[in-house]
């Protein structure tokens, strides 16, 4: 594209006048630029000063020009001038209004004449040569010259050589047509576009015409060349070649003419004399021929309204497309395919008229057609029987002949056989006609003519075919099958006559699949693959009746095969990891390979995992579109079905082209999909509107290029969804606005935020515009605003508003002011694109790739544009879709020269153009990404960099340009690693420009804010159910986003955020109960100075008192106006209808009843409270269950017949929805169908019924009757029908003249997403994946009592987010699901959690990786014909183990990998019963456990009013189930507890209050009718399970200082606590148990107990677990095993974890022992270091983390070889302690030095645990095992002992060596069994640093194993042990996951 510019551009924009004080608008193109000869215009708006008497006055300058000036006066002061200029120049125009001037000065108007360009000299091209021709415009005027080549995609270049001349060249880079556009002023010159034919010197090019071809018909293409020669070939199926003739056309053109004889693939080869490439060859050619193609016999007359049928065999006719159309499509008919291209065909004549069908082939019409056919009726004659069907032979038939008025005596039948000869049946003169009776005795077609009154009849003759299954004739099996190995036998019922082969195959009663393959003459090969060692049965009928020897047996037997599957093995998307899975022999030790080749043999690197002994994953990621072969060896022997092959696709290479925005109904509209690029899938189109599909017709255009046809019938939005593989391509679904064909509507697709939009309206021509239009707009928070249409000339109108949201605005338009009928619906996508967000753009280098990303999700909907220019010319940029909104640019610059980036969307441009510089040398400057800073706090970033000489960074305050000083800190020793950091002390953006060789590199924008300058005003107190308001002010804080949450103690409260004004925000929320509230502010994620705020909520009666008196009687009156219109609206929106699901004669006891609401009762993710009534006044067990379109649907299992009713509370009593009557369990139906179905969905309706005279019709909701399908059978009508539109519908079933009526719901279909079964069930959250952008994902789900429970996240097949987790309180829960630290828009998710009397057994739970063990009660198995299997979230099978207990009863043993809910299935062939149980899997690494057991009050209520002191068991108890998972939190929990109420207590001992005395005596409780004492509010916080000998701690609400504590451990003991007071009121008490067991927390108020005390907690030990019988030597691929004794530690959890050397969980196998102790055994896979980390309730057990070396057994242990004492590295002797120790002592005894006692040769050992001991002792072992193979090797001096003798007393003092250990250089403290660290000494870390969160320890890369507890609130107590001398890394990060100030911590290890 080139524009030129030869006047300087105006603004066009209206122009704004004042007369008379009054604003005057003047706007149109006609008052800048006109095309001579052509009427143009402009609009005067002068409304606001508007004089009916007022005239306007046009005057032009020069007045002698005869321009003819037109002015309409349009009424309410808005006048249309319209003019034509004659004459090329400057034209100027006054105008006056009321004979005053509007402008000061006259408008000067351009006057040109496009018509007066001229272009010469464009001839064709060529490739690579510049094309150049001539355009002159000095006859043409003043104006914009454009010249565009191929739309833009060329670019051009134009140089002035005279006066309005220009010289025009392009470069043209491909062959073929160019299209030229040249447009002057906007407008395209005549004869535009030009065409230009670009050839190529060297390419031949060939015509597009090698397509199908019929043989024997003359066909030709044509060949394009240079002056080279070439040579043809065309080569037939046989091999043979084709003969052709060659003309030639002109000197470039050459025809072939050819004619092709065989059906099949030809290839066209052509091939140049110089050898080059021929684009496209070999061509290949895909012949057919219609001749072969077998229609069976069509009768010419055909029965009125039955089905008529015929076959077409093209087996024999070649590739290519059938049509078959009946009266040009209008009688439909289907297809059913038989196999081997045959079809059976059938439609009904449901009208008299001539019936004509058309069968092409590839468009060509088969030989005999169209043919037309003659409808009769079945009125004068009826001819029914078995007879006139099909036959068996020998076997004797009849039909009957039923003529009106008794005329079937006249009847006369002839029959001839196959063979023509003529039989004379038997006839009898019945009741019921002539019963005419013959036998057939040969196979094959029977001719029956039947002549009535000596003429026959127009149905006649009829045709009966003959068969004989005797003739079938099968081949079985004769060797025994084996699972899973494809088992075939065949079938030849070629000497059987026609029918229909039936084939099934079954064992124990349960059918397999099988695939019939015809392999001709009617011969078929029938396979299928065994599911079990059993005997299967072959069952074979041939029209029905068995054949020969069917039944036969096939005997299968047991087979170890290896097998692959899983979806790596079939259509898989490009650049996505995917997976399949092989499951070899069990206990299998063989080895397995895998070998994966792409398109072009390039091999694909893949990932082989052992899950399990014999299941393996092998993981890989495709790179490119294409076929990739998968070879899978075992032992080197290929795996069943190996080779595999899978085909991969790129959903983004699918285009779409020609779409249309809009369109007008009854027009039809097409557009092209291009997937020729995107590999092999199943390509989906589906065009609806207001949630129905309309047709649409798909028509290949050849290759992967389709062309989609659809006819929009409704003015609304259609939305045009397009699938590959199920997956939507970019951009879909496409909306295409459909207007009403009286009106058009102009811009109105996209629209900016904040700035006013104007819709342009302009009726059609003869149609007239209806001024009552009402507008109105829905935002998509659902606020509706009206919208005024406004006349602006005659048949052009506007509307205008400004958008104040982001996203999709309806725009909808009524036909008057009452809005019951829409005329049309627009969708106008508001967008701002100032929140587009663009990666920082990193350094380019030439010729090389470079990605930039572009984030649109703050943007809104719309298209993205890049324009990238260097040196002025475009660069060619590939962009890719990465997810919805995030886009991925690449490019690859030409020169060195600096790109610049231009980012349009919805073609408004960016404000800023983007620059990446470009460097030509390959010099590698890595920097890691910036993230955003706050004040006061550094920044810090990396840079890797060859020389550091030639590095400059320089870090400017954006705005004023100041340098902010930075420091640069060496990371390692090459000198090649710096850290970077900077303290920001300004909220403002920072620029950091880095530059390496006096070239700039990059440049990063660093936003900084400031939390200190929030003010927050206007907190009061506030009053319950009365809004309160608050302000923030965010004035000078920078940029970030304002987080607020409110929360009552109990749950977080909903908050509006209304903005006032600029960075000043409103929050408004809803107190629900008295007492403090919390508000929590931050900014960017970091509290704000005050945070917390408190604010006291009272009680609304004091509020309403001095509300009340405050008020007037006007106010008075009006506030009950008010209530009185809000309560008329609550009835309107409180109308909902449940729609009763099931059955339509009704649900039975046993059967699930349900019913759904299709009105929208509350917003998506917000739960309902109901409940269901039993017939017995019983809440029974429900579950609620939500869709996407925020539906409601209610399900339960009744249990008795009777009325259920599902009700809701409403201030204080209950309110009935919806009553079901459930019929009982003996009940039979005659009706059996769904009363609630879905569009466009098959349906099918059963009824019983005898006779003939039953009358059935489906009526829609307006009267009409809706076709169905009737079968009927001896007992039974079938119905069948398929709804399309969402309506209700009526069943008449009429019999006897007794009618029917059955209600039918068309509902739309949509997805669940939220599963609520109440406490002990399931409950589950699906999240579609549009929302969870980002992969980081977390979710907390907070119960009633704000503690964290155990919950299941995971992403399913289509990417949407699932959470499930177990309730076990009532009331509500809250689930919070945080992406990239940022909590989701839709959170808090609030779940209501409910009980029901009658419920079901609690879901079974389990923690991933542990072990399951689950006896069903009742069920036996001494058959083994149970089939179990169980299944995870996916529905992939799970390994498990069953066993019998003692009685018998099926046990089964399981332990899941994955979170998630898995299934339990057992299902019994004989007797088709089915057994199905849920699995809760769940992992408490999510969250930290807590030991407070306290139930809900609800629940506790409900469970049990009158649980005695009996019920409650002994919690000290030390025999206890691991795992125990008891309650989890996450935060600090706050209880609030009160007298009045019994069911808010935590759990306590007794029931009753008692008095409790220091030595832990109660005294007599007190009476329930004596008078109670004042309530008092207990309020505990942070109470958790202490550890023996660990200081704990916990709060309590005590501002008078009333309450005493007292605490007793399990022995009745005393404990000591210390006490502290905080500054709001709160008492912080610090205790710490010695012994194991419960504690009680007495709260006293003088000498007796408050309600709720005492408060019960469990004390644990860690270090009573004792670790035994671990191996001392660990092999690689072997099983080892040892115990846990956990009995004396108390009440808690146990996690073991093993990791290798990659730091990969190892997997384990755990299992408890009778006597309570785990054994755990686990398997190497690979050698190296092994860690072994034991936890109880999250604290490490002493013992641990143990380290272990697994060795090869394949590879000889070799000593090393020994070294010289005298060798050191960087000042340190190169041997370890024990080493030297060691080393020494063997000397020693080498050469007899005996003047040491004995035991000063042992490795003193600190007092420890015996485990400990043993681990040392272990090691020191292994130590002198490999230093007594080095003495064998090596003799020491005297004086090399002497030295040895001197380090080990130093050793043994505890002094260091040779260096000193300093720990005051690092800001922790450092606790050590030593003078300084050494290996396999533990190192203890106490970390007191505020906002340190993460700690990371590093050796060599290698994490290194941490193990954490809480000493308190403020201090960390971390420990390792190191294996490995050396430098280990410490590392401190904040919450942010930035290294704190000063770090990296070098820690040396001896």
């Amino acid at each position: 594209m080139y524009r030129l510019y030869p006047f300087n551009d105006r603004l066009f924009c209206s122009n704004r006048f004042m007369v008379s004080d009054q604003p005057i608008n003047i706007f149109g193109d006609g008052l800048h630029q006109a095309q001579v000869d052509v009427q143009t215009s402009f609009i005067i708006d002068a409304r606001s000063s508007y004089n009916p008497t007022d005239e306007i006055k046009i005057v032009i300058q020069p007045s002698e020009r005869s321009d003819l000036i037109e002015v309409i006066n349009q009424g309410d002061g808005i006048w249309m001038v319209y003019y034509i200029p004659y004459e090329i120049g400057e034209m100027q125009m006054m105008v006056y209004l009321a004979e005053k001037p509007v402008n000061k000065y006259p408008f000067k108007i351009n006057v040109f004449d496009r018509n007066q360009v001229n272009v010469s000299n464009l001839n064709d091209g060529y490739i690579n040569q510049l094309v150049r021709f001539n355009i002159d415009t000095i006859k043409a005027g003043i104006g914009q010259l454009e010249v565009f080549v191929q739309d833009g995609q060329v670019l051009c270049n134009a140089l002035s050589y005279g006066t309005s001349q220009f010289d025009v060249s392009f470069l043209p880079r491909q062959c073929g047509l160019h299209k030229i556009d040249i447009r002057f002023n906007g407008l395209a010159i005549p004869g535009s576009p030009f065409s230009c034919h670009i050839k190529d010197l060297e390419q031949v090019i060939v015509s597009n015409h090698l397509t199908n071809i019929h043989i024997g018909h003359p066909a030709s293409f044509d060949i394009c060349n240079q002056s080279l020669s070439f040579d043809i070939n065309i080569t037939a199926p046989s091999s043979r070649s084709v003969s052709f003739q060659r003309s030639q056309l002109n000197t470039n053109k050459t025809r072939i003419d050819y004619m092709l004889n065989e059906i099949g693939l030809h290839r066209v080869d052509v091939r140049s004399s110089r050898k080059m490439e021929i684009y496209g060859s070999p061509f290949i050619l895909q012949s057919y021929d219609t001749n072969r193609i077998i229609v069976s016999e069509i009768p010419r007359f055909i029965i009125f309204n039955q089905l008529a049928e015929f076959t077409i065999d093209a087996l024999k006719a070649g590739e290519g497309q059938l049509e078959v159309a009946i009266n040009n499509g209008q009688v439909p008919n289907r297809v059913k395919p038989l196999g081997k291209s045959k079809f059976h065909f059938t439609f009904l004549p449901t009208s008299n008229n001539l019936h004509k069908l058309s069968i092409k082939f590839n468009g060509h019409d088969i030989p005999g057609f169209p043919k037309e056919c003659q409808v009769i009726t079945s009125d004068d004659i009826k001819i029914h029987g078995p007879g006139l069907n099909q036959v068996l032979l020998g076997a004797q038939t009849w039909f009957t002949i039923d003529a009106a008025q008794g005329a079937s005596s006249n009847s006369d039948v002839t029959i001839f056989s196959p063979q023509g000869e003529s039989i004379n049946p038997s006839a009898l003169l019945t009741i019921a006609g002539l019963r005419v009776d013959w036998t057939p005795t040969e196979i094959g077609t029977y001719r029956i003519h039947v002549k009535l009154n000596g003429k026959i009849i127009l149905a006649s003759p009829f045709y009966a075919k003959c068969y004989d299954p005797k003739r079938v004739i099968v081949t079985p099996i004769t060797n025994d099958s084996a699972i899973g190995k494809p088992t075939k036998f065949r079938i030849d019922a070629s000497m059987a006559g026609e029918g229909s082969l039936e084939i099934s195959v079954n064992y124990s009663g349960q059918n397999i699949p099988n695939d019939i393959n015809p392999i001709g003459k009617s011969c078929y090969e029938v396979q299928f693959l065994p599911q079990k060692a059993v005997i299967h049965h072959c069952n074979i009928l041939f029209n029905g009746e068995l054949v020969p020897g069917s039944p036969f047996p096939v005997n299968v037997m047991e087979n170890q095969r290896v097998i692959a599957m899983g979806k790596g093995l079939g259509s898989i998307p490009i650049n996505i990891p995917t997976s399949f899975t092989v499951v070899t022999q069990n206990d299998d030790v063989g080895k397995l390979k895998c070998s994966i080749k792409g398109p072009n043999d390039h091999l694909i690197s893949c990932i082989t995992t052992k899950i399990d002994p014999n299941r393996y994953e092998v993981t890989y990621t495709p790179d490119r579109v294409g076929e990739f072969r998968i070879d899978v060896l075992h032992d080197d022997i290929p795996i069943d079905g190996s080779p595999f092959t899978s085909q991969s696709y790129d959903i983004n290479k699918i285009k779409t082209f020609d779409f249309p925005p809009s369109t007008t109904v009854g027009t039809p509209t097409s557009f092209i999909i291009d997937a020729t690029d995107s590999g092999a899938g199943n390509l989906e189109i589906a065009i609806s509107r207001d949630g129905k599909n309309i047709p649409n017709y798909v028509q290949n255009e050849g290759g992967a290029r389709f062309r989609v046809n659809f006819l929009p019938d409704k003015p609304c939005a259609h939305y045009v969804r397009i699938k590959l593989n199920g997956i939507h391509i970019h951009g879909s679904p496409f909306i295409c606005n459909v207007f009403s064909s009286e009106l058009t509507f102009e811009n109105y697709e996209y629209a900016p935020i904040n700035k006013r939009t104007s819709l342009v309206i302009k009726p059609k021509t003869h149609s007239m515009f209806n001024p009552n239009i009402q507008v109105e707009i829905v935002t998509p928070s659902g606020k509706k605003f009206k919208s005024k249409v406004e006349k602006l000339a005659a048949k052009l109108y506007t509307i205008g508003f400004v958008p104040t949201e982001i996203g999709d605005h309806e725009i909808r338009f009524y036909h008057d002011e009452e809005k019951k009928l829409i005329i049309t619906k627009l969708n106008c996508q508001i967008y701002d694109i100032s929140k587009l967000r663009v990666s920082d753009l990193p350094l380019a280098v030439t010729h090389q790739p470079c990605k930039f990303t572009i984030n649109t999700t703050e943007v809104g909907n719309g298209l993205l544009s890049v324009k990238i220019k260097q040196n002025g010319n475009k660069l060619t940029h590939e962009q890719t879709r990465i997810s919805k909104s995030v886009y991925e640019i690449s490019f690859i610059p030409e020169t060195s020269d600096e790109c610049s980036i231009q980012i349009t969307f919805n073609g408004e441009t960016n404000i800023r153009t983007l620059t990446v510089p470009v460097r030509t040398d390959c010099e590698q400057v890595r920097v890691s990404p910036i993230s955003s800073g706050i004040v006061g706090q550094p920044i810090t970033f990396t840079v890797d960099v060859a020389d550091i000489n030639l590095l400059s960074i320089a870090i400017i305050e954006t705005q004023s340009g100041r340098i902010v000083s930075h420091t640069m800190t060496s990371r390692s020793n090459d000198k090649k690693h710096y850290e970077i950091s900077f303290l920001p002390n300004i909220a403002r953006q920072h620029t950091v420009t880095i530059t390496y060789d006096e070239k700039l590199i990059s440049t990063y924008h660093v936003d900084i804010c400031n939390v200190n300058r929030i003010r927050v005003s206007s907190i009061t107190d506030g009053f319950v159910d009365i809004p309160s308001i608050f302000s923030v002010d965010t004035h000078g804080a920078g940029e970030g986003h304002l987080e607020v949450t409110i929360s009552d103690g109990r749950r977080t409260l909903p908050a509006e955020l209304k903005s006032v004004q600029a960075r000043k925000f409103d929050i408004a929320f809803i107190p629900e109960n008295r007492g403090v509230h919390s508000i929590v502010i931050a900014f960017n994620g970091t509290p704000i100075e005050g945070s917390p705020f408190l604010m006291n909520v009272h009680d609304r009666s004091s509020s309403d008192k001095s509300i009340s008196e405050n008020k007037d009687e006007d106010e008075e009156a009006e506030d009950v106006e008010e209530k009185d219109d809000e309560d008329e609206g609550e009835e309107d929106d409180g109308d909902h209808e449940f729609l009763i699901g099931g059955q339509l004669e009704g649900t039975k006891v046993g059967e699930v009843a349900w019913l759904i609401c299709e009105s929208t009762l509350t917003d998506i993710y917000e739960d309902f409270n109901l409940f269901v009534i039993d017939p017995d006044e019983i809440v029974i067990k429900h579950t609620r269950i939500q869709d996407s379109g925020a539906r409601w649907r209610i399900e339960f299992e009744p249990v008795k017949a009777g009325i259920y009713s599902l009700q809701t509370d409403l201030d204080d009593s209950q309110l009935v929805l919806a009553s079901m009557d459930i019929l009982p369990l003996e009940y039979e139906r005659n009706a059996y169908g769904e009363r609630i179905v879905h569009p466009n969905v098959p349906n099918f309706i059963s009824i019983n019924c005898k006779g003939d005279d039953m009358k059935v019709q489906l009526r829609c909701s307006n009267g009409d009757e809706f076709p169905i399908d009737i079968e009927k059978d001896i007992s039974e009508w079938k119905i069948y029908f398929t709804l399309t539109d969402i309506d209700y519908y009526q069943l008449s079933v009429t019999t006897d003249s007794n009618e029917q009526l059955f209600d039918i719901h068309c509902v739309a279909e949509e997805i669940d997403i939220l599963r609520n079964g109440g406490v002990e069930d399931i409950t589950r959250i699906i999240v579609d994946q549009s929302k969870m952008i980002a992969e980081d994902v977390n979710v907390i789900v907070k119960d009633p009592l704000a503690h964290t429970i155990p919950a299941a996240f995971y992403r399913n097949l289509n990417k949407d987010l699932v959470i499930e987790y177990i309730p076990v309180r009532t009331e509500v829960h809250e689930v919070f699901i945080r992406t990239q630290n940022n909590l989701l828009d839709i959170c808090p998710i609030r779940v209501m959690a409910f009980r029901a009397k009658n419920t079901f057994d609690p879901v079974l739970r389990v923690q991933v990786k542990e072990v399951l063990e689950h006896t069903f009660q009742g069920v036996v198995d001494n058959d083994n014909k149970l089939d179990i299997t169980i299944t995870d979230p996916f529905d992939k099978p799970i390994p498990f183990k069953h066993a019998k207990n003692e009685n018998g009863e099926l046990k089964i043993s399981l332990s899941p990998v994955r979170v998630g809910t898995h299934w339990i299935r057992i299902t019994n062939d004989e007797s088709d019963s089915f057994a199905l149980l849920p699995i809760f899997a769940f992992d408490d690494d999510y969250v930290p456990l807590s030991p407070v057991a306290t139930p809900a009050p609800n629940d506790k209520l409900l469970l049990n009013q009158n649980t005695s002191n009996d019920g409650i068991s002994d919690s000290s108890s030390s025999q206890r189930e691991l795992p125990v998972i008891t309650e989890v939190t996450e935060n600090s929990s706050s209880i609030s507890i009160a007298r009045k109420q019994q069911q808010q207590q935590p759990l306590i001992e007794k029931e009753n209050i008692t008095q409790v005395t220091p030595n832990g005596r109660s005294e007599s409780p007190i009476l329930a009718d004596e008078p109670l004492p004042k309530i008092e509010v207990l309020d505990v916080t942070d109470l958790i399970d202490p550890g023996v000998r660990i200081t704990s701690k916990f709060t309590l609400k005590d501002p008078d200082d009333k309450f005493k504590i007292v605490i007793y451990d399990a022995n009745e003991e005393k404990i000591p606590c210390k006490i502290e007071y905080l500054p709001d009121g709160r008492k912080s008490i610090s205790y710490e148990p010695l012994i194991i067991g419960s504690v009680k927390i007495h709260v006293l108020k003088g000498t007796e107990s408050i309600s709720g005390s005492p408060l019960i907690v469990h004390a644990f030990d860690p270090s009573s677990i004792q670790i035994m019988n671990f191996p001392t030597k660990v092999y690689q691929n072997k099983t080892h095993s040892f115990l846990i004794d956990p009995t004396l530690a108390g009440k808690g959890s146990l996690k073991i974890i093993i990791k290798d050397p990659d730091n990969r969980s190892l997997p384990i196998t755990v299992q408890k022992q009778s006597n309570h102790q785990i054994v755990v055994q686990f398997e190497p896979i690979v050698s190296g270091l092994h860690s072994i980390s034991i936890l109880f309730n999250r604290i490490s057990v002493l013992e641990t983390t143990l380290q272990v070396f697994t060795e090869n057994v394949d590879e000889l242990s070799v000593g090393k070889p020994a070294r010289l004492p005298e060798t050191e590295q960087r000042g340190r002797s190169i041997y370890s302690k024990h080493e030297l120790i060691l080393f020494a002592q063997q000397q020693e005894k080498s050469h007899g030095l005996q003047s040491f006692p004995s035991k000063s040769i042992e490795t003193p050992v600190p007092p420890k645990d015996s485990s400990i001991i043993e681990e040392c002792n272990q090691v020191s072992t292994k130590k002198e095992d490999l230093h007594q193979s080095k003495t064998q090797h090596t003799q020491l001096t005297d004086t090399e002992i002497q030295r040895f003798q001197l380090l080990k007393e130093k050793f043994d003092r505890g002094e260091p060596i040779d260096i000193v250990f300093d720990p005051r250089r690092y800001p922790f403290k450092i606790v050590l069994q030593r003078a300084y660290p050494v290996v396999n000494d533990d190192v203890h870390l106490i970390i007191d640093l505020p906002h340190v969160v993460y700690v990371n320890i590093t050796k060599d890369t290698m994490k290194i194993p941490l193990q954490a507890a809480r000493r308190n609130d403020d201090k960390f107590l971390l420990k390792f042990r190191p294996t490995f001398e050396g430098d280990y890394l410490i590392i401190l990060k904040n919450y942010m996951g930035q290294p704190m100030l000063g770090t990296i911590f070098v820690f040396f290890i001896r």
